[in-house]
């Protein structure tokens, strides 16, 4: 079974009809949840990033309804972080300036796990382009399944 792992920015692009990649995080969501796509893999460290924002601009109930959608998807998998994985990740981002702890901590399990491609879209309209940095992580934008 192939899976891909989902940044917080798909996350809450799809959750918020305002946000300017509704669209596109609506089709990603849409076709992991479809099985359309490769399954869905949310840490749980991007699961808490999603739910505070939700929770702030939209409140509990509908963060509650973005846990619920999320957990009883059979195409979405939530996957705690083992202290392996945590330690790697912490390296990873005191190696890389442009990567954030949850970023630095998906890429640590993508290469725990061979996974080479993440949905995402930190890094669109600017130069902090930081996955594309890494080789063996590539992001993609748009429903695509690159298997």
């Amino acid at each position: 079974m192939t899976k891909i792992l989902v940044d917080t920015t798909v996350l809450l692009g799809w959750r918020s009809a305002n946000d300017r990649y509704h669209d596109a995080a609506s089709a990603i969501v849409a076709g992991i949840d479809e099985g359309d796509l490769p399954d869905g893999v949310v840490l749980t460290p991007i699961l808490q990033e999603l739910l505070k924002h939700v929770q702030g601009e939209m409140g509990k109930p509908e963060a509650t309804r973005t846990l619920d959608s999320l957990v009883h998807s059979p195409n979405f998998e939530i996957v705690p972080l083992g202290e392996e994985v945590h330690e790697h990740g912490r390296m990873i981002w005191q190696l890389h300036n442009l990567l954030e702890l949850p970023d630095a901590l998906m890429v640590a399990y993508m290469r725990r796990r061979n996974i080479p491609f993440l949905y995402s879209f930190d890094g669109e309209n600017s130069n902090r382009q930081k996955f594309e940095r890494l080789q063996d992580v590539t992001r993609l934008n748009a429903a695509v399944d690159p298997y």
